[in-house]
């Protein structure tokens, strides 16, 4: 027998739990499956150093944390390092100390092993920032609390590293853990909130009558029993109980209040409910109702974190190389006669020859002529990017859109993303546009990354947007790579 289910066959225990989970997990419990053998914890264990080792494979059959829209993973202890962001998953039932599903065939790390991963995370000098992913209807009370305490006492509001989530469900005393994040997301079809707090009790009584059984406690005092299944629920063990919830149900809005700055009244109306995280009916959205703060992909969360960093290094050689690269087969393609090469450089607003660019930075602005309003044509023959479109041209489309303006800051950054292959142009947009104007995010970077969307007075010099940037970088490093 597990822990899991030695908790759910204890009388009185509490629950943060989703009804409909709470009764499923009663199910389990009640038909008594035996747990298949194996020597789990000896493999488990030994396989912390194959995780780091072998990847995605093994860390699926550990619950590492799998990344799939990543290019490059390191599996550390409790956590996925990408981009200099841990990664941390919360998933299935929450327990005090996790438990191994036979069903699944993967260990479910329990508040103590979330907690330490976290410990891990921000005593790595690697980290700049935590992305939790929460997909979990809630669990067991034991430990939840004080750690969702510890996630807001340090988190980046609080002067420790960044913490944002990802809900995929994130009910109950999975809603519990992310609410002292700094910045919820989650996707519109998302569950949400149900905060409350239950304890079940089975009355197995006139089942056991009827199968002939008759349990008789022999206690010291009349109430050791209260709430045990094999009798009926007393009026005086009913009233204990409840008194428990409704304790146990204020400590739980008091931590939501705490992280979220939602009034404890507005979170008590909510009759602990779940929630669609995006709904057309403001009083059955998440969103509207303050559970979370954005809606859409994992990635483009993930990107935004990224984004909103103040320390986000500038791009890597590597990539500012392959985006000089590209411009110089066009050109090279253009001088020879290649109409295609010569049509894309005008849409990207990049000069034919290197030295024509260097001349019109040298003069002054002038009004819109003739071969401008060619390139306006060309521009409207050839479109929008697909959403699945990456590369330079892409990533220099998105930085000179339309919902760029007044998110230069944040439309530079997912450009590069998108220019590195990093994303595709679609999420890009889908996330530009979600954000709002002059936000926090935005303001996080001002002042970082000077002319990458072209809004500078001097953007025309020397090329723009994307160019710019790896035009300066290259001459900073002599036009030699690290």
């Amino acid at each position: 027998m597990t822990d899991l289910d030695l908790a759910l066959r204890t009388p009185g225990r509490i629950l943060l739990l989703k009804r409909g989970e709470a009764q499923a997990l009663l199910d389990r419990a009640l038909e008594g499956r035996q747990a298949r053998s194996g020597n789990w914890l000896t493999n488990l264990m030994g396989g912390r150093k194959a995780a780091r080792e072998d990847g995605e494979a093994v860390a699926e059959a550990l619950a590492m944390p799998v990344i799939r829209w990543a290019s490059a993973v390191e599996y550390c202890d409790g956590y996925a390092l990408v981009d200099g962001v841990a990664i941390v998953d919360i998933s299935g039932v929450m327990t005090p100390e996790g438990y191994y599903d036979w069903w699944a065939e993967a260990w479910v790390p329990g508040y103590a092993q979330i907690g330490e991963a976290l410990a891990a995370a921000r005593g790595d000098g690697r980290v700049r920032a935590i992305f939790l992913r929460v997909n979990s209807p809630g669990g067991l009370v034991d430990g939840c609390f004080d750690l969702a305490d510890a996630i807001r006492a340090e988190n980046g509001a609080s002067g420790g590293k960044p913490v944002w989530a990802y809900a995929k469900v994130a009910c109950s005393a999975a809603y519990a853990l992310p609410s002292g994040c700094d910045r919820i997301w989650a996707a519109s079809e998302s569950d949400v909130g149900s905060i409350g707090v239950v304890i079940t009790h089975v009355d197995s009584s006139a089942m056991l009558a009827e199968w002939g059984l008759k349990v008789e406690a022999i206690e010291s005092a009349p109430h050791k029993t209260d709430g045990a299944s094999w009798k009926p629920l007393t009026e005086d063990a009913r009233a204990h109980l409840q008194a428990v919830v409704d304790q146990v149900a204020k400590r739980f809005v008091s931590v939501v209040s705490q992280g979220r700055g939602m009034s404890e009244d507005a979170i008590r109306a909510q009759e602990a409910r779940w929630y669609l995280a995006q709904h057309d009916d403001p009083n059955l959205s998440g969103l509207a109702l303050g559970l979370v703060d954005e809606i859409g992909s994992e990635r483009a969360a993930f990107a935004a974190l990224l984004a909103s960093l103040t320390d986000t290094p500038e791009p890597t050689m590597e990539i500012e190389m392959a985006l000089k690269d590209q411009v110089a087969a066009l050109r090279a393609k253009a001088s020879a006669g290649d109409a295609g090469a010569t049509a894309e450089l005008k849409a990207l607003g990049i000069p034919v020859s290197a030295e024509k660019a260097d001349d019109e930075g040298d003069g002054d602005e002038t009004e819109s002529n003739s071969d401008d309003a060619d390139d306006e044509d060309e521009d409207e023959e050839d479109g929008e990017p697909k959403a699945s479109a990456t590369g330079t041209k892409a990533g220099f489309a998105l930085v000179g859109s339309k919902a760029a303006k007044g998110r230069e800051a944040l439309a530079a950054k997912l450009g590069e993303k998108v220019a590195s292959a990093g994303m595709t142009y679609g999420e890009a947009m889908g996330m530009l546009g979600a954000a709002p104007k002059a936000s926090n995010l935005s303001a996080a970077m001002a002042g970082r990354d000077r002319n990458i969307g072209g809004s500078d007075a001097n953007a025309e010099k020397s090329g723009s947007g994307l160019l710019a940037a790896v035009d300066r970088r290259t001459a900073k490093h002599g036009g030699k790579s690290k």
